[in-house]
């Protein structure tokens, strides 16, 4: 309830209109931004957005980039950054992979292990 607070004492403070330009990362494009796009636009029709997906990390001021979303930890730059959510990372395996190899005993394990990432 306090974040929800805070954003909306900040929606009347904010410009609605003009270009802006946005950088997520994919999977949090995927899962959450995009699906959210048609209602964004119905309650702000002025704000052209100029969405990038990518995975690298973006110098903000010098690509002239309005907002970044990221996961993970930000470089030390002076940059304004919040929390917007928590993500809850497991492992997953089948029960034949674990009969051929062994489970890992800690996340250091983890990097002798083949596995897809980034699934959403």
């Amino acid at each position: 309830m306090q974040k929800r607070g805070s954003i909306e004492a900040t929606r009347g403070r904010l410009p609605t209109s003009g270009k802006r330009r946005v950088e997520v990362v994919g999977a949090f494009a995927n899962a959450i931004l995009i699906p959210r796009l048609p209602e964004f636009y119905t309650l702000y029709p002025e704000i052209e957005l100029h969405l990038g997906v990518t995975e690298r990390q973006a110098d903000i001021a010098e690509e002239g980039i309005d907002c970044v979303i990221r996961a993970g930890d930000l470089p030390g730059r002076s940059i304004v950054a919040r929390k917007l959510c928590g993500v809850e990372i497991i492992t997953c395996a089948t029960p034949g992979y674990l009969k051929q190899h062994d489970l890992p005993a800690s996340p250091s394990h983890l990097e002798h292990v083949h596995f897809l990432s980034r699934a959403v």
